[in-house]
């Protein structure tokens, strides 16, 4: 059966004096006939009219959108007392659904649109795509016999005026196929519009067409760079198949509409998952399905330390467990802090806005997520619970991107609610983390179809995943932007790793900032741990209110592989000028400038001393020799002198009275580390040295 489509044109003269009469020679032509077409032809159908004291002229014809699809420029325009202002959509007119087109054109005077005999003005223009009939009629629909809608004729009074004179149908006749012809958009120069047919090509590699953009019998791919369905033609953008590739983006704007008559796949391979931003109304005849790809390495048995796990989510609304039949799918449980297995009944729904723990059944591949319709234009709030006290091991929920793009974590809306989150990197074999600020999940960006770890502080806390929160993907680096924050890294030999930060911002306090502090969650076993020390925690991010109140910083580190490894510092430049950082190695008894050499590499096992580092920060303020490079300071009850020269003799402090405490001989070369059991105060520290003496007060608690 052929499926029609309507399209209307207008006329109007604004002719705000003339009175409407009736004429007996109004008419309107498209009659002729195209034959011998091949796929790829362009069709240029006249338009003509007949009659005088025309105002509006509403001409509606039926074609086959198997057989033509519209150019880009559907009309062409060759009559000029008239000016043109371009499509208008319209509703789709019932009962064929099918969509419905305007044309406006406005005379260039006061006065009604002269006198025409027969008059060009202007051409429909298609491509001829053959279809598997190769035949169709272009139809001007007229009453009667037709049903509405019909030609018509107005005067400037809107009264109608009779029609006496129609064209015969105009036929298109040609060779069948074009049915697997595929648009591909251009990969670069984003972004790009659907409507334009710089956007396209008939080949992946291929450079843009002049002529050809998506339609019903077009199958459509999307690639590369963003392409925005933004409504610069009306009515509804079409295809036949639409894929996104995994490096495609498309955007659905708002108040628009995309009808998909055959099916829509969102592809991913090992490089990641094309994106779709739907802020309009979107339909598909045929599937609806995304994919990911996963790596596996569970085959049966109980997981170990070395199964390859993953946190997904899905993106459509009728998925159930059954995508993952045969692999380990768990939910995490807030009351027991604990995974449940999800075995059965394989109807099981994935939730969206859901979370869960997936080790693949071997080997690597796509998993699809498939029924019902893709999650967007809803926002979600999935419910978090605490249950009883809170803690930092308590309160814990595993949530979902429900989208199929990214959203940003710091566009969600959050009532008592750690400010960090967490997702699974199954890369380094340990946590991404952002809080707001920084972090191992730049920007905070949550890819599609990735679940994540949220905690709540109180029974009462609420988060919505809102459609604001919806992206491509994330641009912003925290180093951009972020002062005094130092970023470590731990490495082995392997691909496993980890990261810690320490960020000085004014709001921050001595104690565990909800808002700024992000708890350290331990990774697998065969990935390094790294973390700050704090009184009560361990943190990936230990968030500071300034150097003077923490100028040392205590590090722990655990390993489960034996081996050498190394640490490195970045971001230093983000600290004010004259700031020096040191690495101190507890369990080796060195220190390093890390401004001057910020990769650090040394041996570690399983079994070492959980406090292996410490950073000191000795910013400008503190007590310094500027000549000799000398810098005095304390953190808790320990003194350090760094000494950067060869000098020989003794560090001495003194109470506030002039009581020697104690003494100590001169390390050259070193950062000097005095620890005193004192009463908390200032003391005094004189540094009696064969080349230069200094001195400094600190405070000792």
């Amino acid at each position: 059966m052929k499926k029609n489509n309507f399209i209307l044109i207008g006329f109007f003269a604004l002719a705000m004096i003339l009175a409407g009469f009736e004429v007996h020679s109004q008419g309107i032509k498209l009659g002729g006939t195209r034959n011998g077409l091949n796929p790829g032809d362009t069709v240029k159908i006249p338009l003509r009219i007949s009659g005088t004291g025309i105002h509006t002229v509403e001409i509606f014809f039926n074609y086959d959108e198997n057989v033509l699809a519209p150019q880009a420029s559907i009309f062409s325009q060759v009559y000029f007392p008239v000016q043109t202002l371009g499509w208008i959509a319209n509703p789709d007119y019932p009962p064929t659904g099918n969509g419905i087109y305007s044309f406006t054109f406005f005379s260039n005077t006061v006065n009604a649109l002269p006198v025409m005999t027969d008059r060009l003005i202007g051409y429909f223009c298609f491509i001829y795509i053959g279809g598997p009939s190769g035949t169709t009629t272009i139809h001007l629909r007229k009453s009667p016999p037709d049903a509405n809608p019909v030609c018509n004729f107005y005067n400037n009074l809107g009264v109608k005026i009779t029609i006496t004179s129609y064209s015969a149908d105009f036929s298109i006749n040609g060779s069948t196929g074009i049915s697997a012809t595929t648009l591909y958009s251009i990969a670069t120069g984003g972004p790009l519009d659907w409507d334009d047919p710089a956007s396209w090509a008939t080949s992946p590699s291929g450079s843009a067409g002049a002529v050809l953009t998506p339609a019903k019998c077009f199958n459509t791919v999307i690639q590369g760079d963003e392409i925005q369905i933004n409504g610069t033609l009306p009515g509804v953008a079409k295809c036949n198949n639409l894929n996104i590739n995994p490096t495609g983006k498309l955007t659905l704007t708002t108040g628009n509409s995309l009808a998909v008559s055959g099916n829509f796949l969102i592809e991913g391979d090992a490089t990641g998952t094309g994106s779709f931003l739907n802020q309009g109304t979107l339909t598909v005849t045929g599937t609806t399905s995304v994919q990911r790809w996963v790596t596996a390495n569970w085959t049966a048995g109980l997981p170990d330390g070395s199964t390859k796990w993953h946190y997904v989510s899905s993106p459509v609304s009728g998925a159930t467990i059954n995508t993952f039949l045969g692999s380990m799918l768990n939910k995490w449980n807030e009351v027991t802090t604990k995974w449940d297995s999800l075995v059965w009944p394989t109807t099981l729904p994935l939730v969206p806005g859901v979370g869960y723990g997936l080790a693949k059944h071997a080997p690597d591949g796509l998993v699809t997520f498939s029924g019902g319709t893709i999650n967007n234009n809803a926002s979600y709030a999935p419910g978090i619970t605490l249950t009883g006290a809170y803690g930092s091991a308590t309160g814990w929920n595993l949530l979902g991107n429900p989208y199929p793009c990214a959203i940003n974590w710091n566009a969600l809306t959050k009532s008592n609610v750690l400010g960090s989150v967490y997702t699974w990197n199954e890369l380094t074999h340990n946590y991404a983390y952002y809080n707001g600020a920084a972090g191992t999940l730049l920007g905070g960006i949550i890819p599609a179809e990735q679940a994540f770890f949220v905690q709540a502080l109180t029974n009462t806390a609420t988060i919505t995943i809102p459609e604001a929160a919806r992206e491509h993907s994330g641009t912003m680096l925290y180093k951009n932007t972020i002062e005094n924050l130092l970023k470590l890294n731990v490495k082995g030999s392997g691909a496993a790793e980890d990261f810690a930060f320490i960020h000085f911002r004014p709001e921050a306090t001595i104690g565990f900032d909800f808002e700024y502090d992000t708890y350290k969650l331990f990774g697998l076993q065969d990935a390094p741990q790294l973390y700050s020390i704090t009184p009560s925690e361990i943190l990936s991010i230990n968030s500071l209110a300034d150097v003077a109140s923490r100028p040392t910083v205590a590090m722990g580190l655990k390993v489960g592989v034996n081996g050498t490894y190394t640490l490195t510092a970045s971001d230093l430049g983000t600290f004010a000028a004259g700031s020096d950082i040191y690495l101190e190695d507890v369990l080796a008894n060195k220190v390093q400038d890390l401004n001057s050499n910020p990769v650090y590499t040394f041996s570690a096992t399983s079994g070492d001393l959980e406090h292996r580092f410490n950073i000191h920060f000795a910013s400008v303020g503190v007590s310094e020799n500027k000549p000799s490079g000398i810098k005095i300071y304390s953190n808790e009850n320990t003194v350090f002198v760094n000494i950067p020269s060869d000098m020989k003799g003794n560090i001495v402090v003194y109470n506030m009275l002039g009581i020697e405490i104690t003494r100590t001989t001169i390390q050259a070369y070193s950062l000097n580390k005095i620890n005193l059991d004192v009463p908390t105060g200032f003391y005094l520290v004189k540094v009696d040295g064969d080349s230069n003496t200094n001195a400094g007060k600190v405070f000792i608690k």
